[in-house]
């Protein structure tokens, strides 16, 4: 008996469904490669996050507190709203200053309590100035740059606003100022320098000649300084001394007070302090 022949048609079939069977093989490999690789980037990338999260908050968690006289306003809570985010002091209505239609924002500098500057800010509000103190994300002003905006729209009935800041929180300040210099009246930075592109003519810089972290070479002669002779960096606010300032040569209350008079001159009549 002679063998049947098998059909060409059969052999291509089967060579065909081999060749498919391969494909699907080699197919799903290279799927679970790239499962495999996506799952490895997704650990490492969520390591990293974690990581940079963790050094993150330790480095935050090394700040300066606030002293006693600050923490004493604190407890006393005279005339304050305190928030979660941030502390108003309603300016005082009897003083010949008080103008219930505008209010400043103060950024407080980096790593340090923002608590620490009620003793500065306590001045303006005794001068009749409402002032919202912000408390910032990690001490650090730079997460909270447009947190002015949160506090405008929960005051409406203030309608001019003005924007100060200490060191960091005076850079921060500068660069709300850049993106919205039609919300902000006036601003003053203590202890900092003007950043980005804004209106000099509408910033005053406060600065203590003892301070030993500024750079000074980046205030121009042509901008509203106000120079606190024997101050220092640190003074501004009250949490003690601060790693390379300079010694200061006069006392923290007088630095405030100076401070706290040259920005009200600033803030209502845009004068300079001399």
């Amino acid at each position: 008996m002679r063998k049947k022949k098998k059909s060409p048609y059969v052999t291509i079939k089967r060579r065909d469904n081999e060749r498919a069977k391969r494909h699907q093989r080699e197919s799903r490999r290279g799927f679970h490669g790239w499962k495999k690789f996506l799952a490895i980037l997704l650990i490492v990338l969520v390591v990293l996050g974690l990581g940079g999260f963790a050094a993150l908050n330790i480095y935050a968690a090394d700040y300066y507190r606030a002293d006693d006289t600050a923490t004493a306003i604190m407890d006393a809570q005279y005339n304050m709203d305190v928030q979660d985010d941030y502390i108003v002091l309603w300016g005082n209505e009897k003083a010949q200053d008080y103008d219930a239609s505008q209010a400043t924002i103060f950024y407080p500098g980096g790593k340090v309590e923002y608590t620490a500057y009620l003793p500065l800010l306590q001045r303006l509000q005794e001068s009749g100035m409402t002032v919202v103190l912000v408390k910032m994300p990690y001490n650090l002003a730079f997460f909270g740059v447009n947190t002015a905006d949160e506090i405008m729209a929960a005051y409406p009935e203030i309608t001019t606003w003005n924007l100060a800041g200490h060191s960091l929180g005076g850079v921060a300040a500068c660069m709300y100022y850049s993106s919205n210099p039609d919300k902000i009246n006036r601003v003053a930075l203590l202890g900092s320098y003007i950043y980005g592109d804004v209106n000099r003519d509408n910033v005053e810089v406060i600065y203590g000649t003892e301070d030993g972290l500024l750079d000074t070479s980046k205030i121009l002669d042509t901008d509203n300084v106000v120079k606190i002779l024997g101050g220092n960096h640190a003074q501004f606010g009250s949490y003690g001394e601060q790693d390379g300032d300079g010694d200061a040569t006069l006392s923290s209350e007088y630095q405030q007070r100076v401070a706290a008079t040259a920005m009200m001159l600033w803030f209502i009549d845009g004068e300079v302090y001399n």
